[in-house]
């Protein structure tokens, strides 16, 4: 097939709204109802080995998830709120050049780590490698001077990222006994969520493990970012005018009030420098806050964003607030192991100027989420370009359904998780993250609170969080 008869083709499919996707070496189409008729059904299976090989190796756009946070990035390009470091203490024997090695293997095997993001023509592409590597920094500090060790992990955590070039994973391991080490991996929203950085770490230990066994790896092939970003893209293309439609409701509901909270003022320029406070349950406060949630019939996750939102209204003088959550939107369990940034940012407005009982909001925050997930994963800026302008939320809560706890296991080495070594850059005035923490008692819950410093007064915040801790436990009662 000449190229010039194979953009005709192309041009004609765009025409009447069909598109073609790769689904691994499978080509499918998402197409209006009645606008892939017969014949050109026959003329596309005619040509089907030279339509593969164009969508093979022509520029793939990049994702939704992609776009929002290269765009937010653009915003501040010196900082670095969007790098998501992961640290763990290691002790025991440890083959350094063998973690590099399988770190290597982790990238070769996920295009996602070999991708980079260039801007063609007006839009965002991904372009994927053939060979990929590891920011890998490796170094003694064993006769170092105190707080040596804290300091370049932090200066790795921190260093931006050069989307058009740069390894889209960075690992630093860093020896501080002699069987002891730190070993910190992170990853920009682009590439990151927490699902992506657990499978990671299972394959990281499956071939660190295969290498010192001296034994091949025992992991299955995996499903590609590629794949995700081409299945995203055609769920959401037919249902973009019911998106469109929820989000111009969303808008008439007017602007939302003004908060009256005691804040610093801000200055021009401003900084994005936090501060974290934690509010941790007891196992035995968070089998309660679980038999709470089951008997209203509503998750954990709910019934601690409905507390965070209770705290929020008395302090920020506001009955109609807005906030934001994440969601890791992999509906298909096809890419339940899949490497890539998936995390869907809804924005929850809930309107508490009623004055609802308890049992009446939290089905309200239930109602709230469960629309926004509908409704809310598309281009926003793209498709709605005459909203206002502007932040939709300055607070965001974010729930971890897993985390790295006990997921890096290294023969010969201990691993773990410290669940306290963060980025302390935030773009959002108040990030409320939870988790589950392991515990001999049972699981506990864990919530890290961060607010800016240019935002926020640090005796304010504290005030804000006891207030939020007695809102949990009021519910377990």
């Amino acid at each position: 097939m000449s190229a010039q008869d194979l953009r005709s083709l192309l041009q004609e499919l765009d025409t009447r709204g069909i598109q073609l996707r790769l689904e691994g070496e499978a080509l499918r189409f998402t197409a209006p109802t009645g606008a892939l008729t017969p014949e050109l059904r026959a003329r596309l299976q005619a040509v089907k080995p030279a339509l593969i090989e164009h969508l093979r190796h022509a520029d793939l756009p990049a994702s939704l998830p992609q776009r929002r946070f290269w765009s937010l990035q653009q915003l501040d390009p010196d900082w670095a709120f969007y790098n998501v470091p992961f640290l763990f203490q290691l002790r025991g024997r440890l083959d350094a050049a063998l973690l590099h090695q399988a770190l290597r293997d982790v990238v070769a095997r996920h295009e996602s780590l070999r991708t980079t993001l260039h801007q063609r023509d007006g839009q965002l592409v991904q372009v994927i490698g053939e060979q990929g590597s590891v920011d890998w920094l490796e170094s003694d500090l064993r006769d170092a001077e105190t707080g040596a060790a804290e300091a370049v992990l932090r200066r790795e955590m921190l260093r931006a990222y050069d989307f058009a070039n740069d390894p889209a994973l960075r690992a630093t391991l860093l020896r501080i006994e002699s069987e002891a080490w730190l070993f910190q991996l992170c990853l920009h929203n682009v590439v990151f969520d927490m699902a992506s950085m657990l499978a990671i770490l299972a394959e990281l230990s499956e071939l660190y493990a295969s290498l010192i066994e001296q034994r091949p790896a025992l992991l299955a092939t995996p499903v590609q970012y590629s794949d995700y970003t081409r299945w995203q893209a055609a769920r959401i293309a037919p249902a973009m005018p019911r998106r469109r439609a929820y989000w111009q409701d969303w808008f008439a509901r007017g602007e939302q009030q003004a908060w009256t909270w005691p804040a610093r003022e801000t200055p021009a320029t401003p900084g994005f420098n936090t501060l974290p406070s934690w509010v941790r349950l007891s196992a035995e406060d968070y089998a309660r806050l679980q038999s709470f949630s089951r008997a209203q019939g509503v998750t954990v996750t709910i019934a601690v964003l409905t507390a965070y939102l209770l705290g929020l209204r008395r302090f920020v003088g506001c009955d109609d607030l807005t906030i934001g959550t994440t969601y890791s939107d992999r509906d298909d369990n096809r890419f339940e192991g899949m490497i890539g940034a998936s995390i869907v940012v809804p924005a929850l407005r809930v309107d508490m100027t009623d004055g609802p009982a308890l049992p009446v909001l939290l089905q309200r925050v239930r109602d709230v989420l469960a629309g926004a997930l509908a409704h809310q994963d598309l281009p926003l800026d793209e498709v709605l370009p005459e909203r206002p302008k502007g932040p939709l939320f300055r607070m965001v809560c974010t729930a971890f359904a897993d985390t790295p706890h006990g997921k890096l296991r290294l023969p010969g080495t201990r691993a773990a998780w410290q669940e306290t070594w963060w980025n302390p850059i935030s773009r959002p005035a108040l990030y409320l993250v939870l988790w589950e923490t392991p515990g001999a008692a049972g699981p506990g819950l864990t919530c890290h609170m961060m607010h800016r410093q240019d935002v926020w007064d640090g005796a304010m915040v504290e005030k804000m969080n006891a207030l939020f801790h007695q809102s949990l436990l009021e519910m377990t009662a």
